[in-house]
């Protein structure tokens, strides 16, 4: 009986043991697509913003676009990043507004910031409300 309990609990660590491991394959997948974002700043005259920010990414640039009510109302860009002597890389987004935005006092527009994994998919990605 001793011999059977304990086979039974090799067998639940080593099946412990694998699933471990996947999630650390996959976690490593998302963070080489991923990027890091901080020290964001978004600064707003009239309609006319100004986010500047650092950024830690692998591939040397990120996305960004712009939200109103669930709409977009600037399409995606791309930001390519300089490089740098760290990890973390200073960037600026200038922003006007002025035709897109429509004042609907519900909701602030939002910049979407974001990477890219290897399909082309969103990865990361923050939402900053931008206060007009």
């Amino acid at each position: 009986m001793r011999f059977i309990l304990l086979i039974i609990a090799i067998l639940f660590l080593a099946a412990c043991g694998n699933t471990e491991e996947s999630v650390d394959e996959n976690d490593a997948e998302q963070d080489e697509a991923g990027v890091d974002f901080r020290n964001i700043d978004v600064q707003t005259e009239d309609l006319e913003v100004n986010v500047t920010g650092q950024a830690s990414t692998d591939s040397n640039e990120f996305y960004y676009r712009v939200e109103e009510a669930g709409n977009v109302i600037l399409e995606e860009a791309r930001v390519s990043l300089e490089e740098a002597q760290t990890d973390w890389r200073e960037f600026e987004i200038m922003l006007d507004l002025s035709e897109k935005y429509s004042n609907n006092n519900e909701e602030p527009p939002i910049i979407l910031l974001y990477g890219k994994n290897s399909e082309g998919e969103m990865v990361n990605p923050n939402y900053i409300p931008i206060d007009l």
